[in-house]
């Protein structure tokens, strides 16, 4: 099964759709591939030792297109990761059943890119989410 996801933030007004690629400008938009929920959950956990669930804001009726916002807590978590953290992130998140990758280079550009939209978000008062497509 191929997976395709979204890292973006979008506008706290507008109406995200949960079918085909989100019509974001590109500068707030990151895709990734073989990314799922519940790795991006247990980052959450990597980071802050505590357990953050996104929630599910829209899926289609197979649920092969799902749409996540992610909670104040984890975007403010998010954006508070030190570059100098990032290894030892990597390394415990590794260990993790649910890291999305085996290598560190492709977790470091993911806690990078989730980094810099989560603050971004906080700065523009927009949601960050995450969408899955199967």
């Amino acid at each position: 099964m191929s997976i395709t996801s979204y890292i973006y933030i979008s506008d706290k007004s507008e109406t995200v759709p949960t079918e085909g690629t989100p019509d974001i400008p590109k500068e707030n938009i990151r895709t990734f591939y073989r990314v799922m929920d519940t790795g991006l959950e247990s980052l959450a956990t990597v980071i802050s030792n505590e357990k953050e669930n996104l929630e599910m804001v829209g899926a289609n009726e197979e649920y092969t297109n799902v749409l996540y916002k992610f909670p104040e807590t984890f975007t403010n978590k998010l954006a508070k990761i030190n570059q100098s953290d990032i290894a030892d992130f990597i390394t415990k998140w590794l260990k993790s059943e649910d890291c999305p990758y085996d290598n560190e280079n492709d977790l470091k550009d993911l806690i990078i890119a989730l980094n810099k939209f989560s603050s971004w978000a906080i700065e523009k008062s927009f949601n960050l989410y995450f969408k899955m497509e199967m």
